[in-house]
């Protein structure tokens, strides 16, 4: 019969886990979910998904990415959107999005 323990991460945040084989490869299976996911998307972005649907499906695929980092174990701390961090997080967010967008520009000039 599988056992709980309750630990503390890193961040601070409680968890509970099972001794069970799943509970214990859950980050594992998250992580290679993420893989076959990405993989399956980013072939399939160009040749399936119409060009007008592209953002709404790219934000849907961040869903999809958020949730398997949730079930993977992380915490909203985690992707940086904690309440008494969030501002900080969404800046450090926005000013990676925004290098992006300047390499690729000037890449693309």
């Amino acid at each position: 019969m599988p056992t709980e323990v309750t630990e503390v991460d890193q961040a601070g945040d409680a968890h509970t886990k099972s001794s069970s084989w799943w509970s214990t490869h859950r980050d594992l299976i998250a992580l290679g979910a993420t893989i076959v996911v990405l993989a399956s998307w980013n072939i399939s972005r160009s040749s399936l998904v119409p060009e007008r649907y592209g953002i709404p499906a790219s934000l849907a695929m961040a869903v999809v990415f958020v949730g398997l980092g949730l079930f993977g174990g992380l915490r909203w701390r985690g992707f940086g959107l904690e309440r008494s961090r969030l501002l900080s997080g969404l800046a450090y967010g926005g000013t990676v999005f925004a290098i992006v967008g300047v390499v690729l520009l000037i890449g693309g000039a």
